[in-house]
Parts: structure tokens; sequence; C-alpha cells
């Protein structure tokens, strides 16, 4: 039920934005998020209007329609699923110490503080998951 209602919110709120996003041929993910909220919410009332005008507007079609949306977002980005995970290198503690990182005790009573804040959210959302 869950991962309806996740696919649910995705349909409503950016997969048909972005679908025409990417269409149009515009590039920039923070931009294609920010206009594909909006286009999606757009396109979501004037497809329920012209559907609910046309007498068709059925569980049956909505779901035929999501799984079309769906079927497009993958083909667009078949290339970025197929290719390998590309994950930042972490820099060592003597790289960050090279770029003044970590330099002052300041710094490194932070960077100590993000650790432990970075486990503990992780903790909560471990045991939040059981």
């Amino acid at each position: 039920m869950l991962v309806l209602t996740f696919a649910a919110v995705l349909q409503v709120t950016f997969l048909p934005g972005y679908l025409v996003w990417r269409i149009a041929g515009f590039r920039g993910r923070g931009h294609a998020l920010l206009v594909s909220f909006g286009l999606s919410l757009l396109l979501n009332h004037l497809l329920v209007l012209v559907l609910t005008l046309t007498r068709t507007y059925s569980r049956p079609v909505v779901i035929v329609l999501f799984l079309g949306e769906l079927g497009a977002l993958l083909w667009m980005e078949r290339r970025a699923l197929l290719a390998p995970p590309r994950w930042p290198a972490i820099p060592s503690f003597p790289a960050l110490a090279e770029m003044g990182i970590g330099s002052s005790p300041t710094q490194v009573a932070l960077l100590v503080r993000l650790g432990l804040a970075g486990a503990s959210v992780g903790s909560i959302i471990y045991f939040v998951s059981l």
C-alpha cells in the first residue's frame, strides 16, 4: 500500500511534467524539479478534465496512463539506468587538511558533530523502520 501511495504522489506531482521537460529538450535537474511540479499539476488537471468530459475517466484508464508514463520515463532514462554508478570519491583526512578543512580545532569539532549527527539520524531511521 505504501508503494502505491508513493507512486500516486510521484505521478501527481512530478512524472508528467518531467516527461514534458525531457521531451522539450531542456536540461538541468534543479530547474526540472521546479518546472515539472507545476507542469504536472496543470497536465493532470487537463487530463482529468478531458477524461471526464469524454466520460472515460475510470480506474483502468488511469492505471494504463500511469504505466505508459512510467514506461516513457524508463525509456527516456535508459542510458542513465544501464550505466554503472559513478560514486564520488570521499577525500581522505590528509586531502581535507590540504584543502584547509579540519586544520583548526573548531573545524574538527564541527566534523565530529556532523559525523555523530549522521550516525544518530541513521540509527533513528533504522529503529523506526523495524
